[in-house]
C-alpha cells in the first residue's frame, strides 16, 4: 500500500483489528529523514571528522582495515559525514 499523501510527515502509526484477535503479520517500514534533519553534537561532529583524516592516512599507509575500522566509527559519531 502507497502512502496516499507523501507530502505529510508521519508521525505514528496504528494498526487494529475489529475482531480484537492476534492475527500473524509481517511489517516492514523504511523511515527517510530529510537532509539536514540529523543534527550531530559538535563533539561527534569533531571527533568524526579527526577520524575521517585519520582513516585518509591510514588507507594511503595500505592500513585497509584499520581504515574501515575508523570510517565506521566516524559514520556512527555522524551519520551525516557524506565524505566516510
Amino acid at each position: 500500500m502507497d502512502n496516499p499523501r507523501p507530502d505529510m510527515p508521519l508521525k505514528h502509526m496504528v494498526f487494529s483489528n475489529p475482531r480484537q484477535a492476534s492475527v500473524p503479520g509481517l511489517l516492514g517500514v523504511t523511515a527517510v529523514l530529510s537532509r539536514g534533519s540529523l543534527k550531530p553534537a559538535s563533539d561527534s561532529a569533531a571527533r568524526a571528522a579527526a577520524l575521517f583524516q585519520q582513516a585518509k592516512a591510514a588507507a594511503g599507509a595500505n592500513r585497509l582495515q584499520e581504515s574501515l575500522s575508523m570510517l565506521r566509527n566516524a559514520l556512527n559519531d555522524d551519520p551525516t559525514l557524506g565524505d566516510a
